[in-house]
Formats: structure tokens, sequence, C-alpha cells
């Protein structure tokens, strides 16, 4: 990072430029920056003060001309588990609520890993509703 960044640490114009190289948020090549030691706290106080200015805390550039990646490695690690009979994708959620204490509603485990709602073709499993 410190031969990329170069003398251009302090220009958010050349994050946006490393930003479409790596795929990185600007504010994670701000924070890296800072943990390396790369910008003074100074520095990169002044840097977060810019990108609050230029209003770019929730959008920043190339966020919205870039297309998000689709998951790759979680439907093929699905899809071997199913291959070797190790795992049913009906069980997923249940497996999940066990090891983690709550089960993954099958829509948001299909959205995650990349495959089809039909892949989950067994019970479907609701959250339960916020109780206040």
């Amino acid at each position: 990072m410190k031969k990329t960044l170069g003398t251009d640490k302090l220009d958010l114009k050349h994050y946006v430029f490393l930003k479409n190289h790596w795929h990185v948020s600007i504010a994670a090549m701000l924070y890296r920056a800072r943990d390396l030691n790369l910008v003074t706290a100074d520095e990169y106080l002044k840097l977060q003060k810019k990108l609050s200015y230029r209003q770019w805390r929730k959008v920043e550039p190339l966020d919205l001309n870039t297309p998000s990646p689709k998951p790759v490695l979680l439907k093929q690690s699905l899809d071997l588990l199913m291959q070797q009979n190790i795992l049913d994708p009906s069980e997923l959620s249940h497996e999940l609520g066990i090891k983690y204490g709550t089960p993954f509603p099958n829509e948001i485990l299909a959205e995650v890993i990349g495959v089809d709602l039909s892949q989950f073709s067994g019970e479907i499993v609701q959250l339960k509703p916020l109780v206040k």
C-alpha cells in the first residue's frame, strides 16, 4: 500500500483511482493507511472530514457504477456438500441454528449463497418478531 499511495496519500482523487483498482472502499483504505502509519492521526482526521464534506460516507464514487460481485465460493461449497451427501440444503438453517444459536431464514441463506430459494425445499424458517 505504501508503494501505491506514494506522494498522493492525502489526495482523495487518488483513493478513487485505487478503489477502481483494488475494489475496496475509500474509507477502508484510509483506515488501513492510518493503521500502517502511512498517514498521521491529523492527516487521517483531515481525510475523514473531506470524506464527510463530499458526502461519501454512505455512497462513495464508483459505488453505483460497479456491480456487486456475486457470491461464488459459498455456492461452490454448498454444491460440494450436496454432491458428497454431507449436507442437504434443507438442513442448513437448522445446522446454523445449532452452531450459532439462531437459525437463518432460507430466503437470506439463498440470497447470501447465491442460489435459488427452491434449493431449500425443507421447512421454511421464519424470524421471530422483536418483542419490545
